[in-house]
């Protein structure tokens, strides 16, 4: 099963992701990571066509440039996280 759909897709390439979409990627898993980049085409056209992670980075180097993305999309569209 693929973590995002055709809209999801175009939305993360508009730079106008939804925050649930956002979410998956800040729950996956380093292991769910790699299966992911390896196994699920949308996360792969994601990590190479959104994220801008060329191909032959090192894992460990994508997740980080993966969850840094995340991390900026979602303070560049939903704003800082809200600290209680």
């Amino acid at each position: 099963m693929n973590l995002f759909n055709e809209s999801e897709l175009c939305r993360f390439a508009d730079l106008n992701p939804s925050e649930p979409c956002l979410d998956r990627l800040d729950k996956l898993n380093f292991n769910e990571f790699i299966y992911r980049l390896h196994y699920d085409l949308s996360f792969y056209r994601f990590m190479c066509f959104v994220a801008r992670v060329p191909t032959g980075t090192p894992e460990m180097v994508a997740y980080w440039l993966m969850k840094n993305w995340s991390t900026e999309a979602r303070e560049g569209i939903y704003g800082p996280p809200k600290l209680n």
